[in-house]
């Protein structure tokens, strides 16, 4: 991906994410389709040992100004909040700007077999979110549903994996 900040590589490889297959970026703050408490079963915070950034240097990503061409076809809805590259997409057009804890939806779209797994993890503080994904089909096209919960506001990578391609993105919560 085109545009990855200075301070999002050093985050990256800090945190142990494979930085090929994540965008991040400065752009607005994304936010949330739901705002809630965060789930009962939300993991208990665990200390990083990851140097934290400062949530003012969030580098949030913007799908229209990070994407290097357009995501291949068959695509679900429009190519504009997609973000990837080959095999793995995140549609962040669910994503809008809200602040504190929230459950953000996002599709992800793979040309791999598997289902993702995705992690949720905090950039500014030590912390996690929790994830879910589940099978979905619209318009003839084949996906993931999924669900991002954070609990709290702050700036948070979320990384979906399936096999050995990855997809990232930065979003302030």
């Amino acid at each position: 991906m085109r545009g990855l900040s200075l301070a999002t590589i050093l985050v990256m490889v800090a945190i142990g994410i494979n930085a090929g297959g994540c965008s991040s970026g400065g752009s607005t703050a994304p936010g949330t389709v739901t705002h809630d408490d965060p789930p009962a079963s939300a993991p208990p915070e665990v200390e990083s040992a990851a140097p934290l950034l400062p949530l003012k240097d969030c580098p949030v990503t913007d799908p229209l100004k990070e994407r290097d061409s357009p995501p291949p076809s068959p695509m679900p809805s429009g190519p504009d909040a997609w973000v990837g590259t080959g095999p793995l997409w995140a549609d962040l057009s669910r994503v809008q700007g809200l602040t504190g804890a929230a459950t953000y939806r996002v599709r992800w779209k793979a040309f791999v077999p598997g289902e993702p797994v995705v992690v949720v993890k905090r950039l500014d503080a030590p912390g996690q979110g929790t994830s879910r994904v589940s099978a979905a089909e619209a318009e003839g096209q084949s996906f993931w549903n999924g669900e991002v919960t954070v609990g709290a506001g702050g700036c948070w990578l979320v990384t979906a994996t399936i096999g050995d391609a990855s997809v990232g993105f930065v979003m302030r919560s």
